[in-house]
């Protein structure tokens, strides 16, 4: 699995056949993980997502700050998701961490 961040999608490909497929995201991808129960996990925008290998579906919003979309992320082995966020436009400082345990969002970081 990997990303297109700005053309805005998740792309598969499959080596044995030599087929990429595509999966289009409403808004920039940041990142995509596996999740444990076997779909995945993509930062969009400001929206976590879950692909079950059919549909997209909104797992949780978050506020962000204004101009900025989520960009990396990682799944610690407590299960809460990390991610960081960046300003789109590359000039602002609004770089920040993030911890999600599935209810509670805290940022970390800068004030």
């Amino acid at each position: 699995w990997f990303l297109d961040i700005f053309g805005g999608a998740l792309h598969r490909y499959d080596a044995a056949h030599g087929i990429v497929t595509q999966v289009p995201v409403a808004g920039e991808p940041g990142f995509v993980l596996h999740d444990r129960a076997g779909g995945l996990l993509l930062g969009v925008g400001s929206a976590l997502l879950r692909w079950d290998g059919a549909r997209l579906a909104p797992v949780a919003m978050f506020a962000l700050p204004p101009g900025a979309r989520m960009n990396d992320g990682i799944v610690a082995t407590d299960g809460a998701l990390w991610f960081g966020v960046m300003d789109r436009g590359c000039s602002e400082p609004a770089g920040r961490l993030y911890r999600y345990d599935g209810k509670t969002l805290t940022r970390h970081g800068r004030r």
